[in-house]
């Protein structure tokens, strides 16, 4: 899985419009960040240990998002 980070820029084509340049493509971590969930969860079943996540910081985290995403559309 990729990234990819894009920077607004003005149109070449159309005047006072902007455009997203084609930006920087780079790999992501999703996969190692999967591993790690997988094994995380592995340990906290069979040898007891804490859980890096629990459903409230899940929770907190999606609320942040979501806050992000509704001040994101009001711009």
């Amino acid at each position: 899985m990729f990234w990819r980070e894009r920077r607004v820029i003005d149109s070449a084509t159309f005047k006072g419009y902007r455009i997203l340049e084609d930006g920087l493509r780079r790999a992501g971590e999703y996969p190692r960040a999967m591993l790690q969930a997988v094994d995380n969860i592995y340990r906290a079943i069979n040898h007891g240990e804490p859980l890096a996540s629990t459903g409230e910081s899940a929770l907190a985290a999606q609320r942040l998002c979501e806050q992000v995403k509704q001040q994101t559309n009001t711009l």
